[in-house]
């Protein structure tokens, strides 16, 4: 593990994605000590019709602002995902302008919803290619807890599906927890399937 992992900092924890139908990987795994925490699908929205986003009044999504509004993305983000599995540990302003300064993220690809001076959902867009074609992926979308359930997550998704459009993707892709039926439910409701299951393996080092 050291000769596979050069890293100069020690090493807690270590995590794998392994596609649910390789029974024989993940067996070797598990006889290694590797044990299982969650499910995730990959979930893809194909050959579907362009959509266009539209927020109700008051609210307004505006690309992340260069070392303004890092702090904002990261607080929703943070409070949105805490309770979410694999995704409780916080990201910090370094780790968002780090993000803002990917290669694959789209032109103005990290953007901020605002009711009014407030900022209550973000969203970060990529593109992702895969052997099956190029894809807008959506890593991801949050909206702080007081403003889920009011159809914000579907004007958000479809923003981010329009953004890729908008960059010549027809096609998106994310991944989402199992367990988590709501986004689940939002992700078909807004034509997305299931294409592929994997597994979360970890092992403490």
């Amino acid at each position: 593990m050291e000769s596979a992992l050069p890293v100069d900092y020690p090493i807690e924890r270590i995590e794998m994605f392994i596609p649910e139908k390789l029974d024989l990987v993940q067996y070797i795994l598990h006889t290694l000590g590797f044990s299982s925490q969650r499910t995730s699908y990959v979930m893809v929205r194909k050959d579907k019709p362009m959509v266009k986003a539209n927020f109700p009044d008051g609210f307004r999504l505006r690309p992340l602002r260069k070392n303004m509004d890092e702090g904002a993305y990261a607080m929703v983000r943070n409070e949105a995902f805490k309770n979410l599995s694999g995704s409780q540990t916080p990201i910090t302003i370094k780790m968002v302008m780090d993000q803002n300064e990917d290669s694959v993220l789209f032109k103005e690809g990290m953007q901020i919803l605002w009711y009014g001076e407030n900022p209550v959902g973000v969203l970060r867009m990529l593109k992702e290619s895969e052997e099956s074609g190029d894809y807008s992926f959506v890593a991801p979308i949050a909206l702080l807890p007081e403003y889920q359930g009011k159809g914000l997550g579907t004007e958000l998704l479809k923003a981010g599906i329009e953004l890729g459009q908008d960059n010549g993707l027809l096609n998106t892709m994310l991944v989402v927890n199992a367990e988590n039926e709501q986004a689940l439910s939002l992700y078909m409701k807004n034509g997305f399937e299931v294409d592929l299951a994997v597994n979360c393996l970890t092992l403490e080092v």
